[in-house]
């Protein structure tokens, strides 16, 4: 793990791989959200 952390191209990956993460997290929570007005609407409903 160390000589991967020492390796210059190691930090543009884990970069990438944190970016992708972060891409991942915010639709996850569009997701929840979309979620929430859709039972918030039915709740209204009923």
């Amino acid at each position: 793990m160390n000589q991967d952390l020492a390796n210059p191209e190691s930090g543009t990956r884990i970069r990438h791989d944190l970016e992708l993460l972060d891409e991942i997290i915010q639709k996850g929570f569009k997701t929840l959200s979309l979620n929430d007005a859709v039972i918030q609407r039915m709740e209204d409903v009923t």
